[in-house]
């Protein structure tokens, strides 16, 4: 196996094995649960406003249908700050949000979010724990979107996530004890069939009902019980969001000059939709220009500070053990691979390699690869920090050592023709050679050879 993906399965480990305190994560949420024989997961140790999160009932005791999920919706509660209700119920959400997997398998899922309702075009404010405020509304077409001010590279931006997967519906049911009930959009391709508790049949591209918890937005926690005793807990973004933190998991630890190399940056609260791959399903724009979900910095540290550059993801990685959690495996939580670079992300242009919309692996030139050596920016022990930023303004970061080799002393190096000789260290950058004696440097022409 790769040495990347050892380590990376490595860290994986600690993590389901308890180690969630190693990436800033309370302990006190969990991801699932069981007692009498059914088995409660959850795609997500938090949830947010305009974020839908999975939560399935394994019970092989129910029929597999439309009354095993009737059944089910009716065995379940919700407990927090000492208060427990029905999962069906006006002060949470009454229309009926549980539905079969029809799979073939034992699994019962309903989806959860943390959002304002009723909701509408005109924004509600959502004062976070830290004392940071979200704006959250409808769109035109009916989507629901946050919009939040957010410092970068010194500058305000404007910045707006919508989550095109989560409608209000405001003529069915009651949310909140108000009128109305979220809804969110199957992906197209989903490959099976959710049966409701009426029959109703869902499938890609269809819509699926979905339990607002936002009458607890008050509690850090929130816990979702079976009757049997199995239960999860999950950590409320709004409430708690002081104890939020997105991990970077960081695969190298000593890289030369001009390389590239994958990270995994897990920052639950940007999946969307816990069904959607890819960018996880938000819609971002930042003053009006369409990005992705995650920007980061490279600097030297105490050498040379770099600057917030936009980074592509190029894989959401679903949850390792999705099949068995959920019965089907493509389901995710914010688990992004980025690329990042020993170069640094600079407004010297010279330096520049993740230049802003772009994430082209790390490439100097000759004399740009020269200059950071010569100025003293890459050496032979370079302290490399990674940053990297989400739009909500939770960050992570990871450090590295970058490193060039020592010259060597060559004696007896000939320059041709002239007949002359130095003792001389050498440096091969990009097929030339630079010799010089201590402080005075001769460059070779191209094509020279020792």
């Amino acid at each position: 196996m790769h040495d990347k993906a050892m380590r990376y399965l490595s860290i994986l480990l600690v993590f389901l094995m308890g180690g969630s305190f190693l990436f800033g994560v309370i302990p006190q949420a969990q991801t699932s649960g069981s007692a009498g024989g059914v088995t409660i997961s959850i795609s997500s140790q938090w949830v947010g406003p305009a974020q839908v999160v999975l939560v399935t009932v394994y019970n092989p005791n129910v029929p597999q249908n439309q009354y095993g999920a009737k059944y089910v919706e009716g065995n379940l509660t919700v407990t927090a700050n000492g208060v427990t209700l029905p999962l069906n119920s006006n002060y949470i959400t009454n229309a009926s949000t549980v539905y079969y997997l029809q799979n073939g398998g034992h699994y019962f899922w309903f989806f959860i979010t943390l959002t304002p309702a009723p909701l509408s075009t005109t924004p509600t404010t959502i004062t976070l724990q830290n004392g940071e405020t979200l704006s959250a509304s409808l769109t035109s077409s009916n989507h629901v979107s946050l919009t939040a001010g957010l410092t970068i590279n010194s500058t305000l931006d404007n910045v707006n996530l919508t989550n095109p997967y989560l409608t209000f519906n405001g003529v069915v049911g009651k949310t909140n004890g108000a009128s109305g009930v979220f809804q969110m959009m199957l992906p197209s391709t989903f490959p099976n069939n959710l049966v409701s508790t009426y029959g109703q049949v869902v499938t890609g591209g269809g819509t699926v009902n979905v339990t607002d918890l936002y009458y607890f937005s008050s509690a850090s926690t929130i816990t979702i019980s079976y009757s049997t005793g199995a239960s999860v807990t999950v950590n409320n973004f709004i409430a708690n969001t002081n104890s939020y933190a997105p991990t970077l998991i960081n695969t190298e630890s000593t890289v030369p000059l001009n390389s590239t190399w994958e990270d995994f940056f897990v920052d639950n609260v940007m999946q969307a939709n816990p069904l959607v791959g890819g960018n996880g399903g938000f819609s971002i724009t930042v003053n009006g220009k369409m990005e992705n979900p995650v920007i980061q910095n490279v600097s030297y540290l105490a050498i040379m500070n770099g600057v917030y550059v936009n980074t592509s993801v190029f894989e959401n990685n679903p949850i390792s053990n999705a099949q068995a959690m959920f019965g089907y495996g493509n389901v995710y939580n914010g688990n992004f691979s980025i690329y990042t670079t020993s170069v640094i992300t600079s407004t010297n242009k010279n330096y520049d390699t993740l230049e802003n919309g772009k994430y082209s692996p790390a490439n100097v030139t000759g004399s740009q690869y020269a200059n950071l050596v010569s100025d003293r920016l890459f050496t032979t022990n370079t302290p490399i920090t990674i940053y990297v930023d989400d739009w909500l303004n939770f960050n992570a970061s990871a450090s590295v050592t970058g490193t060039i080799r020592e010259t060597v002393p060559q004696p007896h190096l000939s320059l041709g023709t002239e007949g002359t000789e130095h003792d001389c260290q050498c440096l091969r950058l990009h097929n030339q050679l630079q010799c010089g004696r201590e402080h005075n440097c001769i460059r070779l022409p191209s094509g020279a050879h020792r």
